[in-house]
């Protein structure tokens, strides 16, 4: 295994079920959705795409 496949993996293990936080206006894009916070689940990485699922919602 090459030193760049290895630190791949290493880092889609560190990644797979780590939960993000976003605020929904930054998603859509609409300063009307402010208030609104989501956590997003990484589901699993490819390449240096990560494919997240939607976890939580909640508002301020």
């Amino acid at each position: 295994m090459t030193g760049t496949s290895r630190f791949n993996l290493i880092t889609s293990k560190c990644l797979n079920n780590r939960v993000f936080e976003v605020f929904l206006a930054y998603l859509q894009k609409d300063a009307n959705h402010a208030y609104w916070k989501i956590s997003l689940i990484v589901e699993n990485v490819q390449g240096r795409n990560v494919l997240t699922n939607f976890w939580v919602s909640y508002s301020f």
